[in-house]
């Protein structure tokens, strides 16, 4: 007599799921850090935009230093109407009104990193912006 059985025994199925979840605890974790990264990199790129501001500003007047706290605080008023409104839930962005330096603070969905934009207008009106952030485990690569 011969028996044909089909299927997985009890031993298999629960070696499969331990192997499931032993993945599954490690790749969650992983999961999470990367979502609070990508956050942290769209809080980079508002800060960017009013950055992009603050350069359209000192190009449109032909500056070869920085511009004026004047320049600045005018700028910073119009920024915070339109940054303030747009990211409300992510981050907030602010251009210093006396010396053009963008911040971008995220919140805690993105890590709590802050972003601060430095400019620095060259000799040929060109600007060049340095990046650095308190958390930089968040922070992407090119803003240490």
């Amino acid at each position: 007599m011969k028996l044909n059985n089909k299927g997985f025994s009890l031993i298999e199925l629960m070696v499969v799921i331990a192997i499931i979840g032993i993945l599954a605890s490690i790749g969650i974790p992983a999961y999470k850090t990367y979502i609070i990264k990508a956050r942290a990199s769209e809080t980079l790129g508002f800060a960017q935009s009013a950055a992009q501001l603050v350069t359209q500003l000192i190009t449109d007047n032909g500056l070869t230093a920085a511009p004026s706290a004047t320049q600045c605080a005018a700028l910073s008023t119009q920024e915070a109407v339109a940054f303030t409104t747009a990211t409300p839930n992510t981050a907030s962005v602010a251009i210093s009104a006396s010396n053009c330096v963008v911040t971008a603070t995220a919140t805690a969905l993105a890590g709590s990193v802050a972003f601060v934009l430095t400019p620095t207008v060259n000799a040929d009106g060109t600007v060049t912006w340095a990046c650095t952030s308190g958390k930089s485990i968040y922070a992407p690569g090119n803003c240490q």
